[in-house]
């Protein structure tokens, strides 16, 4: 099965096709109440990707995900807006090179991955079996400074 990913917001730097090309299987939400019924339907997410739209709507989508999940949160910068990226995992300008974002996101979502498998031999769980916030649910990596 693919990796799956929530791509948050607009793709105006072609990163979903990229995403795609890679093997990754995304689900585009365009909007804030999109993402809550992605929340409500319990879906299991390994990362979401937030192109920044304006500084609130990429915080409060931040927010929103973080109350329900701790998987990986990349921000994709679009401003020099004043904006916590404490809130994300990872940070990208514009600027930065698909080769670059791909495999740093990459990375992100196979420590998850492997964080989540080991996470569910410890408390006895068969894999694939997900409870309500869970399904979303991987260990926050480390922030890299």
């Amino acid at each position: 099965m693919a990796a799956r990913v929530i791509y948050f917001g607009w793709d105006d730097c072609c990163r979903i096709p990229v995403l795609r090309a890679a093997g990754i299987e995304v689900r585009e939400v365009k909007s804030l109440d999109e993402l809550s019924a992605v929340l409500q339907n319990h879906e299991p997410v390994l990362a979401v990707l937030v192109s920044e739209h304006t500084d609130q709507s990429a915080v409060q989508a931040a927010e929103m995900w973080r109350r329900c999940s701790r998987a990986p949160l990349v921000l994709f910068r679009r401003s020099q807006q004043a904006i916590d990226e404490e809130t994300f995992d990872k940070v990208y300008s514009c600027l930065t090179p698909p080769d670059v974002w791909l495999r740093e996101t990459l990375s992100l979502i196979t420590r998850g991955d492997k964080l989540r498998a080991d996470r569910n031999q410890v408390q006895g769980e068969r894999p694939g079996v997900l409870s309500a916030c869970d399904g979303h649910t991987i260990a926050r990596p480390a922030r890299k400074v």
